[in-house]
């Protein structure tokens, strides 16, 4: 019965080495965009804070200006 139900796994059809291999480039991919993630993350709120204070900078600077 399990010949019937994995006949079409190709995982099952590797060897051993192939799959950690599959696993360890698996794992490094999932570590890459985690790190993009992050790095898109904290790039979007340096953004939002540096607008933030261009805003707050253009809004106190025109009162000096009389």
């Amino acid at each position: 019965m399990t010949m019937m139900t994995h006949a079409h796994n190709p995982h099952l059809l590797r060897d051993h080495s192939s799959s950690a291999t599959d696993v360890s480039d698996a794992s490094h991919l999932v570590m890459i965009k985690r790190f993009a993630r992050f790095a898109l993350t904290l790039m979007l709120f340096a953004v939002a804070l540096i607008t933030v204070m261009a805003i707050r900078v253009v809004a106190w600077f025109p009162p000096f200006y009389h």
